[in-house]
């Protein structure tokens, strides 16, 4: 009879344990499944977060840019060929400006030569007045003097103002 009764023990704890352990299994399937249920409704929301920012850039796109209905399938290639355009206009007005840049330079530089021969003309050009002055003083002393002749006087006057016109 002791040997009856632990076997009914042991029965009837084996079978608690053993019901148990599928209790524990069914529990930690619902665990599972409750928490990758979570992490899909969490990449649901990012894929939804995501979808709606790409639908407002398909909006803006077609609104602002290309100004009529496209496949949003082909956004890449038409990013792409706006980059593309938007480069070689870009391109094309540096190389704009690089030419007036170098225009410009030329211009300072002739700017320079052009003024150092403007101030070397005004220095010869008060060089010349005063040498002008000097023989006509010579000519009139020699006028008064009575070296020359009034008609001679006046002859080398023209021949002086001619040479420093």
């Amino acid at each position: 009879m002791r040997k009856l009764i632990f076997l009914l023990l042991i029965v009837v704890f084996a079978s608690q344990l053993y019901g148990k352990d599928k209790k524990d299994t069914k529990d930690l399937k619902i665990d599972s499944l409750t928490t990758a249920n979570t992490l899909l409704k969490h990449q649901l929301d990012s894929v939804t977060r995501n979808y709606e920012a790409y639908v407002m850039v398909y909006i803006v796109v077609r609104d602002s840019i290309i100004k009529h209905d496209f496949d949003p399938s082909t956004t890449a290639v038409l990013i792409d060929s706006l980059k593309t355009s938007r480069n070689s206009a870009f391109a094309k007005v540096e190389a704009l400006t690089a030419s007036l840049k170098d225009s410009i330079s030329i211009l300072l530089v002739d700017n320079k030569k052009l003024q150092t021969t403007i101030d070397s003309l005004s220095v010869k050009k008060e060089v010349d007045i005063t040498k002008m002055a000097n023989d006509l003083k010579m000519l009139k002393e020699l006028l008064d003097s009575k070296t020359l002749t009034q008609e001679e006087f006046d002859k080398q006057k023209a021949i002086i103002m001619k040479k420093y016109e």
